[in-house]
């Protein structure tokens, strides 16, 4: 289901008093910090097999540690089937599915990757796999998958030799579930002449979960018309390449992180050089999906066609300093439905071989934070605040900072369900900007 947040009143700006010291990264530390293994979310069918997928994530992890060469978790509360999507960068890898223990497992080849420290440090983590599981025929409501036990995770270092297993006891571990609906595929239920801004829904009256552009037949395009912003969803994706010839829009917001090159080059034929056809789409805080890549690998001349931003930014004429306190503002730029869980504001300073990250999680946004900036070019005026493009914001001050100079990266994520119900972060495009406090 939706997670809606909106609130259209000013915003108390949020504070954070940081440290006076600095943490120093050091590589003398023997042992990853915060390491968490994380069951997702997917939504399935009685009697079906459930895809569920997989993260590693840490909040640090030892500079000797190069790479995640191999992983085995013992799961309960569903019983797996044994198919199995897992990364590896490239390589020969090995998977298993042990059914006495309800057992996967994974590894691969030295000097190839199951995941690399960025990707595991990014917000959220790596997704290492998707796994499959069995949905009774007489499931109802949700059911728990969780990972009981790991009994093996296990890094590789520089020397793409030497092995390093993580003390399992230290992992930590989150539960995920499987959301049995009746259907999936259903029929699409929309008004006769939707006109205007549009999201396409994502459940029907009965239930159904939703990810197809078709009424009862391919015949039948359930949103033909036009538009204002038009947005769709991440579980959308039957039909989409259809769809195109059955609307016309100002600006398109694509949720998902998963289109294709083909899916990306229909949309920039739909425009022309003297008319580029407006795209916001979503960038996973981990680096994964193939969107942005996708756009990014049109050919120069259809990359004249489309106009790409990204939904989610983090606004440059924002990043102030007033003494010994830095602030920002990050927020959504197209008009959008607000489909996510929750918002994270993250400064991150370095100093040399110093490091610091302070970040804030919100669930609220507005169109204006009190003294910072405005989506509203009157408000800001007369607030002689920062005046932004975009829909809802939200913004960090940071208090206490110590006098220096800094290179500050400025960063705005956003927690939203992927094309399977998972919950991923998205981010922006980082600012980056040297800075000197005090």
């Amino acid at each position: 289901m939706k997670t809606r947040i909106l609130s259209l009143v000013l915003a108390i700006v949020m504070v954070l008093s940081m440290a006076a010291v600095f943490s120093i990264a050091s590589s003398a530390d023997e042992a990853a910090e915060g390491l968490t293994v994380t069951v997702g979310t997917t939504y399935a069918v009685p009697g079906t097999t459930a895809w569920v997928d997989v993260y590693v994530s840490a909040k640090s992890i030892p500079a000797g540690w190069h790479h995640l060469r191999n992983w085995q978790f013992d799961f309960e509360g569903a019983a797996g089937v044994g198919e199995r999507d897992c990364y590896a960068s490239a390589g020969d890898k090995f998977g298993f599915f042990n059914e006495n223990t309800n057992t996967y497992g994974f590894t691969v080849d030295t000097g190839y990757d199951a995941g690399m420290p960025e990707q595991i440090l990014a917000l959220g983590g790596w997704k290492i796999a998707s796994l499959s599981f069995a949905v009774p025929a007489d499931a109802t409501g949700t059911i728990a998958v969780s990972v009981s036990n790991v009994t093996a995770l296990g890094f590789e270092e520089d020397d793409y030799k030497t092995p390093i297993a993580v003390d399992t006891d230290s992992v930590a571990l989150v539960a995920g579930k499987i959301v049995v609906v009746p259907g999936i595929s259903a029929a699409s239920e929309y008004p006769d002449d939707p006109t205007g801004d549009f999201v396409i829904p994502t459940v029907n009256a009965a239930g159904e979960r939703i990810n197809s552009v078709y009424n009862e037949s391919e015949d039948d395009i359930a949103v033909a018309g036009e538009y204002g912003t038009f947005i769709i969803p991440a579980c959308i994706t039957v039909g989409i390449d259809d769809l195109f010839d059955a609307i016309e829009f100002e600006e398109l917001v694509l949720k998902s992180t998963a289109i294709t090159d083909a899916q990306a080059t229909t949309i920039a034929k739909l425009g022309s050089n003297s008319d580029p056809v407006q795209v916001y789409i979503h960038k996973r805080a981990n680096g994964g999906g193939t969107t942005a890549a996708a756009f990014d690998s049109l050919s120069n001349l259809n990359k004249k066609k489309v106009n790409v931003m990204n939904i989610l930014a983090s606004y440059e004429n924002t990043v102030k300093v007033d003494g010994n306190v830095v602030s920002f503002v990050g927020g959504i730029v197209p008009k959008a439905d607000l489909d996510y869980s929750k918002f994270v504001l993250e400064a991150k300073f370095v100093q040399g071989e110093n490091v610091k990250v302070i970040s804030k999680e919100t669930k609220k946004i507005f169109k204006t934070v009190t003294g910072l900036a405005s989506t509203v070019e009157t408000t800001a005026s007369a607030q002689s605040s920062e005046y932004v493009v975009g829909s809802y914001i939200a913004g960090l001050k940071i208090n206490g900072v110590p006098a220096g100079d800094y290179t500050a990266t400025f960063t705005f994520y956003g927690v939203t369900p992927d094309v399977n119900g998972n919950p991923i972060y998205v981010c922006s495009d980082p600012v980056v900007a040297d800075i000197t406090v005090g």
